[in-house]
């Protein structure tokens, strides 16, 4: 009996959608294949076919290493100068399995790639980066948002304050898609620090904000009421060039200590949360139990968000000649502010070497489970699984430093986004 024709589109139907699946182990590619005709970009936009593709993050909602944006030192013409670079795993990435100046991936960049500062925060295939428009003069915050899968890139108008540094994250439609569904919409955070060389009573600690919707900065919000100088007590607020935030739905919370000014009083430790949705501003201070398990120099201590959505504490023990990370978790069924000492990770002995007070930087992958811990010395990276406890090691061919962002992906999140 002969097909019908509904049957036929059936089974053509299926077997495209079995080369779809083939094909999305090359993202590339298949983004690609959605951009072909619009039948193909709804079959690959639909949500079970992205679950099929990429189960594990479907199901807990994880996301994947793609690699780093770091600013690092190149030599041309005989003479050092700093670019800031893609460098993928070693494995490789979707953006390529060689480093590359980030001005060759995104269009729209200053020309000169010397005017890129550093890199401030990566989100869901979105990377904010600083300029150094202004950064002498302490008068302005210039910044840009690159889509380095679009190669483009979105120009914010300047932030005009006075500024010593600055600490930033944002959000994507992804996060605040109850108010804001468009694809293209973007909401950056950003505390700014201004510490006067010449008047040590002029200090700020100020939370501005910016919207794509309004294309425009408000604030500032005053952060801290009291704040640190030698001899007084305060709040010091962190001047680590990545990582020291965490997105937890949509508020970002800081790890923030507070001084006595003398030796005497233990430090304490707040988290600084902000509302993305309101702009609020409150302080948590942290138990002491979890306070005297920071470490807080040179990133020895990290927020993170974990896969199942707990806000999260990892510290690396110094006490233990560095031979541990204590995970704590905020949140029970009862008080969301209880901490929970959720695991201890034991590193492996080939590994204890490498950890040295003065060249260690810990990152939390957002969403993931997965913490990453960048010895500069050795020029490693390990990635550690903070709910199995397995460490693995990765060499960096282009070794990474202080400055160094990871970008993390959501696949499913992503397409459906870019396509849906």
């Amino acid at each position: 009996m002969e097909q019908s024709a509904a049957a036929r589109l059936i089974s053509t139907e299926d077997a495209v959608l079995e080369i779809l699946h083939r094909v999305s182990t090359d993202r590339a590619a298949l983004l690609r294949c959605a951009a072909a005709c619009k039948r193909w970009r709804t079959l690959i936009a639909d949500r079970s076919f992205l679950s099929r593709c990429w189960p594990d993050e479907s199901a807990g909602g994880r996301s994947t290493l793609v690699g780093f944006f770091n600013r690092q030192r190149v030599d041309i013409d005989g003479k050092p100068s700093y670019r800031l670079f893609f460098v993928p795993p070693p494995e490789g990435s979707v953006l390529g399995a060689q480093r590359r100046l980030l001005t060759s991936i995104v269009d729209g960049l200053p020309d000169d790639d010397t005017h890129i500062a550093k890199p401030l925060a990566a989100r869901h295939g979105l990377v904010l980066v600083r300029l150094l428009t202004g950064i002498r003069r302490h008068e302005s915050v210039h910044m840009a948002v690159c889509d380095p899968f679009a190669r483009t890139c979105h120009l914010l108008p300047p932030l005009e304050c006075k500024v010593s540094f600055v600490s930033c994250t944002f959000l994507t439609g992804a996060e605040c898609h109850r108010h804001h569904p468009s694809l293209d919409y973007f909401k950056v955070l950003a505390v700014v620090s201004f510490d006067n060389p010449k008047g040590k009573d002029d200090r700020e600690r100020n939370l501005y904000t910016f919207s794509s919707a309004e294309s425009l900065w408000t604030g500032p919000r005053k952060c801290f009421d009291e704040i640190y100088r030698p001899g007084k007590r305060g709040f010091q607020f962190p001047q680590i060039s990545s990582g020291n935030n965490a997105l937890c739905g949509t508020t970002v919370h800081w790890l923030v200590p507070y001084y006595f000014g003398h030796l005497e009083e233990p430090t304490k430790y707040y988290t600084l949360d902000a509302s993305s949705d309101t702009g609020h501003t409150s302080l948590t201070e942290l138990p002491t139990a979890v306070s005297r398990h920071i470490t807080y120099s040179n990133s020895h201590s990290t927020l993170g968000v974990t896969a199942d959505g707990a806000l999260s504490l990892f510290c690396i023990n110094e006490q233990a000649l560095m031979q541990r990370i204590d995970v704590w978790k905020r949140g029970n069924d009862v008080d969301n502010q209880v901490w929970l000492h959720s695991r201890v990770i034991e590193l492996p002995s080939q590994a204890k070497h490498l950890y040295h007070l003065s060249g260690v930087h810990m990152l939390s992958v957002e969403k993931s489970d997965t913490l990453l811990v960048i010895d500069y010395e050795s020029q490693c990276v390990h990635k550690v699984n903070v709910e199995t406890g397995v460490v693995e090691e990765q060499q960096f061919q282009n070794g990474l430093n202080s400055i160094a962002m990871p970008m993390n992906m959501d696949w499913p999140t992503w397409f459906a986004s870019r396509l849906g």
